[in-house]
């Protein structure tokens, strides 16, 4: 069970992963020409929340390959 559930959550991690790096290459922050102060601020923001999302993804992708202990239910042992 615990192997299903650490398979499952790097699975998660490598489909948020692409996910996030695919709309951050959509995200445009510096595009010249005329840009109102919203839109730009928008796609800072966008670009922004889908960077620290990647991160996220990329965290949950390289944790099997940390020399950590393993999580486990305490209440459970």
């Amino acid at each position: 069970m615990n192997t299903l559930m650490l398979t499952l959550h790097w699975v998660a991690g490598f489909v948020v992963l692409a996910e996030a790096l695919n709309k951050l290459e959509r995200t445009a922050p510096c595009r010249r020409g005329v840009l109102g102060w919203r839109v730009r601020t928008t796609e800072w923001l966008k670009a922004i929340a889908w960077a620290l999302l990647a991160v996220g993804g990329a965290g949950a992708l390289v944790t099997p390959l940390l020399p950590m202990e393993r999580p486990r239910c305490r209440t459970c042992a």
